[in-house]
Formats: C-alpha cells, structure tokens, sequence
C-alpha cells in the first residue's frame, strides 16, 4: 500500500478533532456537540465565558470615567468573581450529590411516582454521551454548563485562582492607565491589546468553572488524578501578572522592557495553548528546576521527580548560603567541597541511610514515611543498585582530600599567581591538550569517528572471531584507561585549581554576591558531575582568553564563573541544534526518498520548507533555545515547537508504568547484570556518553543481540555512577518492525560483522546521514544464546517415529533405574518404612496394596481416597483416586458377595462432601467399620450386602440406590451363580464408559505385575525391590499389551544403566535377572500407556508428529491406565521427562550423528541430567533457569499459524551484542508526535505505524519505546544505578 493512501486520522477521528480544537482554543468553550441541543445551552455557555468581561469591563469604565482608583477596582473585580465561581461549583456539588442519592433511592423506590418523575428529569447519558434536556433552568441543564469537581480542595483554588487572576488581569489590561504608560497613546493599540487581553482572561478563566478537563495539546499526562488540569492557563497568566506587579512596584527599566514585552506575547496566549507550546504547570516545574539545577548549580538530569527535586532543594540551600558569605576563601572552600559532595550518587546515599534507622520502624510499628518514600522512589531508582564498596568509598575520600587540599592551598597562597599571566595560558593549554588527547582517545576506541563517517581502523575487524576481536578491544583499552585518568582525573583536579586562582582575577567583585555564589558552585561542581562538557567549555574559554585579548570588552568584564554559564547554555543549545536541524533536513528529505512515506503533499511541504527556510530555521532554532522537542506533524516535514519538558521526557517514573509482560519478558530480564556492567564500563572508558552528543541532554542508545532489541535511555551521571533504564522490545516481530530491524542488523553487521577483505571497500559508514542510529561499540556478554530450528525434514521422515520410541525406552531405562538406585543413597530404609503400611493397617491396606487370593477380599488398586457416590451425580463423573484424577477403579473379586466391600468403598470417607444429606457421614463412617469387621471375620454374602444398603437406604431418603447406579453406568456385577473358577481371579474394573467415557473394551482381563512375594525373598533382590515403590507393582495393562515394546526394549542396555548406577552411588544391590526383568516390565508398560493405549486399536504404527508433540505437552491420549499412572505422581514425571530426553536425544543424533555405544549414550544422558533443562516455555522451571544461568534450555515449540514444530535451544555463553547511539532529536520529535496523536487526537488506528516502516528514523521501534500505557515494551525497568569506577 501506497504511503499516500493512508489518511492521517481515521475518518471517525477527524469530526472529532475539528470539535477539539475550538474546545482547546476558547479553554472548553463546547461550540459543537454531536448532537442536537436547545439554543439556549450555547447562549449560556457564551455567557459564561464572557462573565469575566461583563464583570471587568464595569469595574474599567469605573477607573477609566469613574475615577476609581485601580487598586480598589482590581480588589472589587477579584472578589466578585471569586464569588461567583465558588458559588457556581458550590451549586452544582450540591445539585450532583442531591441527584446521587435520588438515584440510590430510585433502586429502592421504583415504584415512587416521584422518583420516577425526577429519574425522567435527570437523565443524565444515553448512548454517545447524549443529555437531554427538560428546560433552560434544569439541573441537568446546570450540571452540564458547570459540571462539577471532585474534590472541595479543587473547589477552593479555582475561587482564589480567579480572584488573583480576574484583579490583578483587569489592571493589566486597562487602556489608558496601563497600556498608554507602556506603549504611549496610542487609541489603536490600546484597543487591540484591551480586546485580546481579556480574550486571555476568559480563556484562563472559563476552566476554573468546569469540573472535566479541557482538552489540551501539551498533554504531559494521560490522566488527571488530582483535577489540575483546568489550572494550569490561569498559573500561566498569573506568571505575566506576577511580572506586571513586580514592575508597579519595583522601578527598574529592565522590567519595563520585560513588561511591554510580555504584554504582546500575552495577547498570543490562546494561540501558543492552541499549538501546544505552552507546558503544563508540572511539566513547567520540572523542566525549570532542571534547567537550573544543570545550568545554574553545574549539576545533570536526574532520574525521578523526586531526586530533582531533593537535589534542587540542598544545591539551592547551599547557594542561598553562599550569597550572605564575606569572604572569597569560603566561598571557594564551601563550592569545591558540596561540589563534589553533590557530583556524586549523594541522593540514593542519603536515602538509603535513612532506611537504615531500624528504630524508626520499631517505634511506629510500621512503615514509615521516610521508609514509603525510599521505597517507592529511591529503592527503585536503586533498584540494581549502586552497590557500594569499601574501595568505591575510600576513593572517593581519597579524591575528596585531594581536590579539598589543592584547591584550598591553590587559592590562600595563590594570590601572587593572580596577575601571572604566563601560568595562566599554561593551564589554558592544558586544558586544550586535554580536550584534544580525550577528543582523539575517545573517538580511536569507536568502530566510527569524526561524527560516525569513517571507520575506525585501529578498531576490531569483525566480531566473527571473538579471540581476536577480545584481543584487539583489549588493546584499546588502554586508551580508554588513559582517557579516564585524563577525563576523570586531571582535568577536574586542574581546572579546580585554576578556579582557585583565577576566577576573581577576571572582574572585581565585592562580597557578598549572588552572582560570586552561583559561578563558584557552578564551576566547582560541574568539572565532576559533567567532566565532558565542562571540559569542552574550558577548551572554549582558553581559546577564547589566547586569540584575543577581551578584558576591555563586555565579556571580558564578567565574571569567569558567569562567562562558564554562559558557555555551559551556549554549548548545549548549539549542539541540540545540529541535531534538530540533522532531523529536519532527514525526514524531509526521507518524505520522498522512501517511496512508503510519499503523500500527494510531500512536495508542496518540501517547497514551503525550501521557501520559507529562515522561517523554519527560526523554529529549530527557538526549539533549542528551550530545550524542546522539535514536532513533526503526523512525522512530516511540517515542523512546529513541542512543550518543554524534563529530559526523561514522560510523566511516569521510569519503569513504574507496567510493561506488557509476556513469556519472552524474561529473556530480558536475565539481560540486565550483564547488560549493566558492560554498559557502565563503556561509560567509564568514554565510549559511550552519557549526555546526547555534547548537550546536556540525556542520550539514547540501542542495543540488538540475536532477535533482542534493548532500549537503553541515560538518565543521570555523575562523578563516578551512571543511572539508566532499559526497555526490551517485542521479539515476535511484526512486519513494520522485521523491516526496521533488518535495516538495524544491515548498518551492524557492516560495522562489526564484515571479514577484512569487505572492510577494504567500507571505510565509510554507508548510512552516514540517512539513518538515526550509529553504530558505537560492539562487545559479548554473558547471556544465553538463542537458536530456533525448524524440524521439517526431521520427524517428517517415517523412521523417525521408530527411533523416537526407541529412544523413549532407552530414556526411561536410565531415568527409572537412576531414581531407583539414588533412593538408596537419599533415603534408604527410610522411604522403605514410609511406604510400608503400618501394624494397625496390616489386616487393611496390605490387603489393598497386593493382590491377595483369599475368597472374600477385596483388592483396590491404588484407591486410599476412594469415590462417593456423589461423583455419579454427573454423566462424566469419575472415581477419584489419591490424587483426585483417576478414571477407573480396578476390583480383583471372585464372588458377587464383595458389593458389600464395593459399596464400603464407594461410601468411605472423602476429604470433599460424601453426599447431599447430613447423615450420610455417619453412614460411611459404620460402612466402612462394617467392612473391616468382614475383612477380618472372612464372612460376606449377599444377605450382609443387602442388609448394609437397606439400612443405608433407610438412614436417608435421599441416598442413591447404588444398584440403579450401576445399572445406569453401564455397569453390572457377576451373577451369584457364576462359575467361581472362572472368576477366581479375573479383576473387575470400572472402565471409562462406566463414566461418561467412550471405550472400544470396558474390562481389562489381566494386569501386569513387576514382582510377588516369591521374588521379594530372595536376597539378592531384596534391597532393590525394596527401593520401589509399591503402588508401582501392578499395572492395569494386558501382559500382551508390553509384547511389542519388549522387542524394541534393549536388554544390554537396561543391564549397562544398571551397572553404571550401581557403581555410580556406590550401591550394593546386584544385578539380577529377576530385577532386569521387573525393570523391563515396567519400562514397556510405561511405553505402552503412552505410546499405545490410547491410541485406536493399540496400533503403534499410527503415532505421528502430533502424538510426539501431545505426549511432550503432557497430554498423553487418555486410557484407563493413564489414570493409574497419573495417580502415581512420580513415575508420571519420570515418563514425561524420559519422553523430553528422548525428543532431545532424537534431534541430537539427527544433527550430530547416533551413538555408537552405551558409552557414548550414557554420556548424552548424563550431560541431560547435570546440564540441561528440557522442557516447556510455560513452565516455572523453564523461566527459573533462565535466571539460574542454567547451561542449556530446550523446548519443543508449536507454531499454530504454520502448523509445524520446532526446538528452541538456549545456551549460556558469550553473545554478541551491538550497540549503536540513536540521535536524540528524533527520539524526542517521535515522542511528541506520538503523545499528541494519542493522547489528544486519540489516533488509534493501527495502520498508522503497522504498515508505515520508516527505516531512516526507525520510527515503530522509537514508538514501541514509549512509555506504557502509549508504548507496548515487554520489558521495562527502573532507573538501574551502576558504578562506572574500574573497581571491584
């Protein structure tokens, strides 16, 4: 599809963004509903909009003709119009509580005709929000004119926002007093300003009325919890008044400038709210305080909100305390000490101390405050934390005394260096050395230097060898070794001593000063907290003092710690330039080189911007000058100024919105260790900056491995930790995002993946300019390695069916006999004892536990919870066994006297309820002593079964007549006179089809059993049948249905798992062949419950792939004796796991070739056992070792859409990761556009970005990055603070 057949906006969004925008325009004025209203609902809105005019327009005319005086007009103006608003919300509080509980009446009261006539009144929505209207003078009519807020709180501060804005505006806007003072008397600028001043007033004032939220533009956050929204234009407009008030009462010609300045943008207000450049008042906050906590104090970005705002509130302290100081040696002693105090992880410190303060705790009773506060702000942002040492500690210590002493020395006994103007220059061409040797070592250790255009040739040729690529990464790590000493080291003691020395000799000062305090503790700190940027504005600053001689000009008169500031903002914002102006210039340029970005106004847009070129570098250029995002309109040359906002850029703290958590969330997961360390050293040898080019901007970096893609965002760093967050992407790629990342694999592997005779024609970077990612570094980290193989071709060939049951019999003969024979070594006679039953159940359970050929007993295999008669209640009602899942219940008798047992059995206790009536527990109860009373007297018959279900009958009448049970089951008993013989030992069982289950045979004729009383007295099979657990001793299968299994069954190999077991655990059981047979029995009784029972006809030769996969899943065909083996938890797990061994054995042989002894096969097996996972993606375990660093992982996955399996193998191992540095501007420009599309225009259709690749910019995976509930990350954490110190 065309890029240009795609609309903007879906065609049901666009009716609604048309009513939005007059909305945002006149602050919520509702021009346009969808749906037809009376005349008078508009009428009164206009009225309400314009009561702020109609009030102040008469309180004007009293100053301008009436000879008011302004003062008294602006207090009389306020007043009224507070009133009016508090009583408004008041109202309309009242009338929607009062209306609440009408409505709850009306539950209670329906058939009220008064509530009803009042339910009518107020029928408040019907579909699409549509209100009808009774009259003009309606509650309802009212609540929709001034809907109301929540809260009283909110209530309260929009009545004084309105007196302190609706006062003061109106004397900011009077004609001849104010604007004639300003401007002159002028009639028609008077006229002009007067009209839209109050167009402003209204504007900011019509939101205080509303309870719901006006749309915005300059949307910071997708919800309004706390119902400030609506104050955020009435904050702005207070912002100009503060301004006007100061200049009434200050007389300064600065502010008047300011003032008549501020007046005409005050007029553009509606305009700026409209275009979205105007932030909210949180937003403002935050983005204020971090601008002047890097700027003013020398600091950087923080992490969360509340960090910047704990950081912003000691380093002001510290400032406010320094402006008072008298003397030159404190204020240099107090800048370098706090400098470097604060340039450090001091925050997560300090807080991290406090959760120390057990007694806190212990003296409330639970958590504190503090304690809440750490937890969900400072734990979180330390979350992987910033672990310190004892050497982390004394280093900083250590580099604290040092700078502490040098600089305090420098300064007291430098006063005759002062006027030195040749150790001056000297350390001015220290600091351009510097900047150079770290410029160059910096640049040498990328795969790209000089602004990522040609390829490094000091750099590893391809990471295909990893010995050699180690080897030469290892090289150059010298360099960034030396780069660090320079960087981190030298410079900051350096230019703190030339601090010291020269930062009064530039102008004379006089004490106290703010001007002093602020640069002192600017310089002092930001050499520390951002050495790189520090480092270049010194370079600049010597370059500046060597060229020229500027001490008689304007520059020259300032002082040193203010001209650094000044350098500080000018680097940053021309460095933030070059990157908005690079995105510009690429998406147009983009629009139409990339045929899917064509639009039928790609080129008229490229015209206006050619054309109109000054205009649109002007708003680049005010876009920098704010540092904020550059906004593309629908991500097309149509460039406006986005709202300026902190530079983690979303409301949420990171990593506090919920990804979306998904099975392959925790392949990112164990990423994150290794992820970080390899990270933080890349900080700490320079390859990586923390800050985006060389603004102060946080900078963004992605890194691919295999099918993962990480988003790693920089939020903070400081002298000696770094603080980011980490995102993982979707790994089930769709369409757009398979061409954005091949387009990402494509730029990688030409820098890390090419051999040398490619590199000879690649010196440059092929997508220099046209792409937004540039390739960094590359490097292998500890992490498991990802392969998926198809098994086409595998298990379609037919003998591979063959060979996997083959394998399944070998599998399972090691794992049977290794659990065995470790019994001994665990337990010993210990797991004997527990199974064996005790002296007070010898006359019962024995008898249950072994087949027994007494004539009245009865023998149940494996029933200690039998089933009652309650599970008949329903047609697919089953008889539970131990473990609640089995579907058959297998009675050895021999004459139709044993109902009496049966029906003991079917009404013995159950830990569920026995039955629908209360006595029937006590039935049970004398049904089951009955039985034991028979068991033991050897006396049974029919009478005794008769008597036992009449009184059974009788004790309740809802008691099910067990007969009619059995006869609707489709179940009878033998007849009294059957022949005994034949019977003697035919065990009786109740099949599936007794219980809802469809079987071709409802009687097993025969069971199979492992070993008898004969073979457990011989010696020297004793210690090993005593090692098996006796519920496993009889199997309800045929002994014809192990017939085919025993001649696949390998008998050497059963005897070579034996002896390697036994000399394995030390064991001395012998190998017998009473035991190789007992062994085989089981093993192909096992094969035959999966492999042939539930298979029609029991015909082997029909299992295919889908049974290889069923049976993998654990979704083994269902037969009789599958509840046997279910109920037998165990040796459950064991046929499923030697089932896994075996897919894996299977695909192993096919790949590497059969094994050509037992040897050679018992090495496979133990490598499974002491290596390997092999299972299931969903299971626990498989995600557990995962996080374990288990060696290896394998899985058998199905593909449903393709309808064929495949294996998944994880390997722990060194794995190549790439990382490249994606250009901040385009990160910052994609978010905005994304967060106004959603978040006011609600743009949701899919078509959007799922067809729209845009491979230059990578556009759907910087949209996936965002933070959820906009972004869809499948993993996202939270600020992870890591030391970047090369030290332990």
């Amino acid at each position: 599809m065309a890029g240009s057949d795609i609309p903007l906006l879906n065609h049901y969004k666009k009716e609604f963004v048309y009513k939005r925008l007059p909305q945002t325009f006149f602050g919520g004025l509702n021009l346009k509903l969808g749906y037809a209203v009376p005349w008078y609902i508009y009428i009164c809105q206009i009225l309400l909009w314009l009561m702020p005019f109609f009030i102040g327009g008469a309180f004007t005319l009293g100053v301008e003709v009436g000879g008011l005086a302004p003062f008294h007009a602006c207090i009389g103006n306020g007043l009224v119009v507070g009133i009016i608003t508090l009583l408004l919300q008041v109202g309309s509080k009242v009338i929607s509580r009062g209306s609440s509980e009408i409505e709850d009446s009306d539950k209670f009261s329906l058939s009220s005709a008064a509530s009803v006539s009042s339910k009518k009144l107020r029928r408040l929505l019907a579909e699409e929000d549509e209100i009808i209207f009774e009259s003009c003078l309606s509650s309802n009519t009212f609540l929709f004119l001034v809907p109301p807020k929540r809260f009283y709180s909110s209530i309260v501060t929009a009545s004084l926002l309105s007196i302190f804005v609706n006062g003061l505006g109106m004397w900011y806007s009077l004609p001849y007093t104010t604007f004639t003072t300003l401007y002159g008397y002028n009639t028609v600028s008077s006229i002009f300003l007067f009209i839209f001043c109050w167009i402003v007033i209204c504007v900011a004032q019509y939101p205080l009325l509303l309870g719901n939220p006006i749309p915005e533009t300059a949307a910071y956050r997708s919800v309004d919890f706390y119902e400030t929204q609506n104050l955020w234009r009435s904050l702005t407009v207070s912002l100009f008044l503060i301004v006007f008030l100061v200049d009434i009462l200050v007389d300064s010609a600065v502010l008047t400038i300011v003032n008549n300045v501020l007046h005409i943008v005050f007029c553009t207000l509606p305009a700026l709210w409209l275009l979205g450049i105007i932030p909210p008042f949180d937003a403002l906050s935050l983005w204020f305080m971090e601008q002047f906590l890097t700027f003013g104090l020398g600091g950087s970005c923080m992490s969360t909100d509340w960090r910047l705002l704990f950081m912003t509130i000691i380093s002001s302290s510290v400032l406010i305390g320094l402006s008072f100081a008298t003397s030159a040696q404190i204020i240099i002693s107090c800048s370098v000490a706090f400098g470097y105090l604060f340039s450090t992880d001091i925050t997560s410190l300090c807080f991290n101390a406090v959760s120390h303060f057990r007694f806190i705790k212990d003296f409330c009773g639970r958590k504190t405050k503090i304690e809440e506060f750490n937890e969900d702000h400072i734990t979180d942002a330390n979350s992987n934390g910033l672990q310190v040492s004892w050497k982390q500690i004394v280093t900083h210590s250590v580099m604290f005394t040092l700078v502490f002493t040098g600089t305090f020395l420098a300064h007291y006994y430098g006063s005759s260096v002062f006027g030195n103007t040749r150790v001056k220059s000297t350390l001015e061409y220290v600091f351009i050395g510097i900047f150079v040797v770290t410029l160059i070592f910096r640049e040498f250790q990328r795969v790209y230097f000089c602004f990522g255009i040609f390829r490094n040739c000091f750099y590893p040729v391809s990471t295909l060898s990893q010995s050699k690529f180690q080897k030469r990464k290892k090289l150059l790590s010298v360099l960034g070794i030396i780069h660090g000493i320079f960087l981190y080291i030298i410079f900051p003691i350096s230019s703190s001593i030339y601090l010291s020395f020269f930062i009064f000799s530039t102008s004379t000062t006089s004490f106290p000063s703010f001007e002093v305090a602020l640069g002192c503790i600017h310089g002092m700190r930001f050499v520390w907290q951002r050495p790189g940027n520090a480092l270049f504005s010194f370079a600049i600053l010597s370059i500046l003092n060597l060229i020229s001689d500027l001490n008689s000009t304007t520059w020259g008169t300032l002082f040193m710690g203010t001209q650094l500031i000044i350098l500080d903002i000018c680097r940053d914002r021309f460095f933030q330039f070059l990157d908005n102006l690079w995105f510009a210039l690429t998406l147009m340029v983009t629009s139409w080189t990339d045929k899917k970005q064509r639009r039928s106004m790609t080129i008229p847009l490229i015209c206006l911007n050619i054309i109109f070129f000054p205009f649109t570098l002007a708003i680049i250029g005010i876009a920098s000058v704010l540092s904020a995002p550059l906004l593309p309109l629908f991500t097309l040359p149509l460039f406006t100024i986005g709202f300026p906002r902190p530079s983690k850029f979303w409301a949420s703290q990171p990593g506090s919105a919920q990804a979306n958590i998904c099975p392959d969330t925790i392949y990112y997961q164990q990423m994150v260790e290794p992820v970080c360390k390899w990270f933080s050293s890349e900080v700490g040898l320079g390859i990586v900056s923390a800050q985006a080019s060389s603004s102060s901007l946080p900078s963004f970096y992605i890194a691919r491995s295999q099918d993962r893609t990480l988003w790693i965002q920089v939020l903070e760093s400081g002298c000696g930790y770094v603080s980011f967050s980490m995102k993982g992407l979707e790994l089930q790629e769709t369409s757009c995002h398979a061409l954005e990342a091949t387009r990402l694999d494509d730029a990688f592997d030409i820098a890390f993946e090419k051999t040398e005779l490619d590199l000879r024609c690649l010196r440059t970077n092929q997508y220099v300019g046209t792409s937004s990612v540039t390739p960094v570094d590359s490097a292998f980290i500890d992490s498991h390695s990802d392969a998926k193989n198809s098994l086409r071709g595998i298990i379609d060939h037919p003998d591979t069916m063959k060979q996997l049951r083959a394998d399944f019999l070998k599998s399972l003969s090691w794992i049977i006999v290794q659990h065995i024979i470790s019994n001994n070594k665990k337990t010993g006679a210990t797991e004997n004892n527990k199974n064996k039953p005790s002296e007070n159940q010898n006359n019962s359970e024995k008898d249950i536990l072994l087949i027994s050929n007494k004539p009245h007993e009865l023998s149940v295999q494996n029933l200690k919870k039998p089933a009652t008669l309650n599970n008949f209640s329903h047609p697919n009602s089953v008889v539970e066994s131990d473990v609640g899942d089995a579907r058959s219940v297998v009675v050895h008798s021999i004459r139709s006297d044993s109902l009496v047992s049966f029906t003991s059995i079917l009404t013995s206790d159950d830990e569920r309820p026995l039955s629908r009536t209360r006595g029937s527990k006590k039935n049970l109860k004398n049904g089951k002593t009955m039985e034991m009373k028979q068991r033991k007297s050897g006396i049974g018959g029919r009478q005794g079964s008769s008597k036992k279900i009449q009184n059974n009958k009788s004790s309740d009448n809802d008691e099910w007549d067990i007969d009619s049970i059995l006869s609707d089951s489709g179940y009878g008993l033998p007849a009294i006179d059957a022949d005994k013989k034949k019977m003697k030992n035919t065990p009786v069982v109740m099949s599936g089809s007794a219980f809802g289950h469809n079987m071709d045979s409802g009687l097993s004729e025969s069971y199979v059993q492992l070993y008898d009383e004969k073979t457990i007295q011989n010696d020297n099979n004793k210690l090993f049948f005593k090692l098996i657990p006796s519920k496993w001793n009889e199997i309800p299968i045929s002994s014809d249905d192990i017939t085919d299994p025993m001649r696949i069954l390998d008998s050497k190999w059963l005897e070579h798992c034996l002896k390697s077991s036994v000399e394995k655990y030390g064991s001395e059981i012998s190998v017998t062949p009473a035991i190789v047979s007992s062994l085989a029995k089981l093993i192909t009784s096992c094969d035959a419950i999966v492999n042939m029972m539930g298979v029609p006809g029991k015909n082997s030769s029909l299992l295919g792939t889908e049974h290889m996969q069923q049976v993998y899943y654990d979704k083994i065909p269902w037969s009789p004796a599958l509840d046997w083996l279910k109920a037998r938890k165990d040796l459950h797990d064991i046929v499923i796991t030697a089932y896994r061994y075996a897919v894996k054995l299977m695909y192993d042989q096919v790949s590497l070739g059969p094994a050509e002894s037992n040897d050679e096969l018992s090495e496979y097996f133990t490598e499974y056992d002491d290596e390997w996972f092999i299972g299931i993606e969903s299971d626990p375990k498989w995600r557990k070792g995962l996080v374990d660093g288990t060696s290896h992982l394998f899985a058998l996955c199905h593909n449903s859409v393709k309808k064929e399996l495949s294996v998944r193998t994880l390997t722990k191992q060194s794995v190549s990761m790439h990382l490249g540095r994606v250009n901040p501007a385009a990160v910052r420009g994609i978010w905005s556009n994304f967060a106004l599309e959603m978040i006011y225009a609600t743009n949701d259709d899919e078509e959007r970005y799922s067809i729209q690749a845009h491979q230059a910019l990578l556009r759907n995976l910087i949209v996936q990055t965002s933070d959820p509930p906009l972004g869809y990350p499948i993993f996202s954490s939270k600020p992870l603070n890591t030391s970047t110190l090369p030290l332990k």
